[in-house]
């Protein structure tokens, strides 16, 4: 069950990136950002592997989003569980949490992080911060981020 996952989940993101070149994050959003129970998923968009993930605003005039990025460092970890690295970039001030849930309404331990990112594009708002995400079953994961506890924006990912 666990390398299906790992399988069907590499799978979701080679089908979220295929023929996403072209048009910017903003020309091709869902008008309805990502909603609870992934209906819709947060939407994603951007050239080749590098497909940028909107956030759901929680909290007035916030703004998120998100990259993610494979990991190869540890290929018997991924038989297991999918396991990737999330860099997001969060409006707002104060101190930056993130809390994963599973499918099953349970929360999930971050594999790691939340760390600042270093080197991210300076031009845009926000902070950057860098997470490790395991996703260790088939649903709707969602991601939630806080400034100072307060619920600021929120990611949903269908993993399956």
């Amino acid at each position: 069950m666990k390398t299906r996952v790992a399988a069907v989940a590499a799978g979701l993101v080679i089908a979220l990136t295929a023929g996403c070149s072209g048009p910017t994050l903003q020309e091709s959003l869902n008008p309805t950002p990502g909603q609870a129970g992934c209906k819709p998923a947060s939407p994603a968009a951007g050239p080749d592997q590098n497909f940028e993930i909107q956030g759901t605003p929680l909290a007035k005039g916030a703004t998120a989003s998100g990259l993610f990025f494979e990991d190869n460092a540890n290929p018997a970890q991924r038989n297991k569980v999918l396991e990737r690295k999330f860099v997001v970039r969060v409006s707002g001030e104060g101190e930056f949490g993130a809390e994963l849930v599973g499918p099953s309404g349970k929360p999930s331990a971050l594999a790691w992080g939340p760390e600042p990112h270093e080197g991210g594009d300076a031009s845009s708002a926000g902070e950057e911060w860098d997470m490790g995400l395991k996703f260790d079953d088939f649903g709707c994961w969602n991601l939630t981020l806080t400034r100072d506890e307060v619920p600021t924006a929120a990611f949903w990912f269908e993993i399956g």
